[in-house]
């Protein structure tokens, strides 16, 4: 079952604080309204939360186009507001895995230059191919 947007920035806040990262009111409360965090210039969000362990990050589509040379950052609206993601931030078990949006970028281009090996193609779209996930 999801969680909600707001039980994982609460984890998010208690992960941080163990590592001494603490927030101070407004930061916390800007987090839990917008789902957007700036620390030192970068801009931190988490993806949607689906299940405990699974997120539906955000990309940029435009990554996909122009020979795949754009580098552009994903962007959200939320809340009337356009916000640029520098990380995505998931809390998993006690740790929080922070990916940039260079690095989820390539892992984004990596999956659709191999599309024919971890994906088959249905109707309209593609689903993965539980064959290829379970046997590598």
């Amino acid at each position: 079952m999801a969680q909600t947007i707001q039980a994982v920035i609460q984890k998010l806040i208690s992960l941080l604080e163990i590592q001494k990262i603490v927030l101070s009111d407004t930061e916390k409360n800007d987090f839990l309204s917008t789902g957007f965090l700036t620390l030192n210039g970068q801009s931190y969000t988490i993806p949607n939360p689906q299940a405990p362990t699974r997120y539906g990050v955000n990309i940029n589509k435009n990554w996909f186009s122009d020979n795949f040379q754009n580098k552009s950052k994903p962007q959200i609206r939320r809340n009337g507001q356009v916000n640029e993601i520098d990380f995505n931030l998931l809390p998993i078990g006690n740790k929080i895995f922070i990916i940039h949006y260079l690095k989820l970028r390539e892992y984004a281009l990596q999956l659709e230059n191999d599309k024919q090996i971890w994906f088959d193609k249905m109707g309209n779209g593609y689903r993965p191919n539980c064959r290829k996930f379970l046997l590598g």
